[in-house]
């Protein structure tokens, strides 16, 4: 579909009118929406998952020929050379300059291809389920692509808030930027309400005991509350 394509594009200007054309225009039609969706879940997912697979091939790699050498006997002739053998440290050292040189995805990168899924979030909530799973795992940027994205795409999603609060009161392992950065979002021009003040505390006190996630909450707190958090 040519309109995918054009959703990768180098060109942000290019890229931002095609991610409009296929998310308001194409996703909604039956024969189409399927398509779409997979091809952004699959580019998300290419950069989340590509720089730890490169990290762990370079690293297999690493080991095969370090042990492929070390296995070879030192003949040359008939006559046998007799060579100190390597060092722990030094097949260490060997390994992390292996892995040191997986390239890093850059934010233009992440950008570029995550962008079609983000705007297909703000059509279909619930596809904000596969952000907090993949969160942890992220790299930097796609993380810094997610943060850039997840502000505004929660600020318009009113009639989803349920979900939003679904998705906060269980994160999976990993996100607890991501929830941070969700409740600073909904509190940031509004007070928290009652349903959200329920979710984070019951978070708090059986998953996830972190002050972070109740600083956005501090404002609809009693004293005593404030004080507890302050002082545990």
């Amino acid at each position: 579909m040519f309109g995918l394509q054009c959703a990768l594009h180098s060109q942000e200007e290019v890229r931002a009118k095609a991610i409009r054309l296929v998310a308001n225009k194409l996703y909604p039609l039956n024969f189409a929406s399927d398509i779409i969706e997979q091809f952004a879940v699959r580019m998300l997912l290419s950069v989340v998952d590509q720089q730890s697979s490169e990290a762990d091939t370079s690293l297999v790699y690493s080991n095969e020929q370090q042990t492929e050498m070390a296995s070879q006997d030192a003949f040359v002739g008939g006559s046998e050379i007799l060579e100190p053998a390597a060092s722990e440290s030094d097949a260490d050292k060997d390994n992390q300059a292996s892995v040191l040189k997986v390239p890093t995805i850059s934010l233009s990168e992440a950008q570029r291809q995550t962008s079609l899924f983000f705007a297909l979030c703000s059509k279909k909530p619930s596809l904000l389920q596969l952000v907090f799973d993949i969160y942890g795992r992220a790299p930097k940027a796609v993380k810094q692509s997610v943060h850039q994205h997840i502000p505004n795409l929660v600020k318009n999603l009113n009639s989803s808030y349920c979900e939003l609060l679904h998705l906060i009161s269980d994160p999976p392992e990993g996100s607890k930027g991501l929830v941070v950065l969700v409740l600073e979002t909904l509190t940031e021009e509004s007070t928290p309400s009652s349903d959200l003040i329920v979710v984070v505390k019951h978070l708090y006190e059986t998953k996830l005991k972190d002050a972070a996630i109740l600083i956005p909450m501090l404002s609809s707190f009693s004293k005593d509350e404030v004080c507890y958090v302050t002082y545990e």
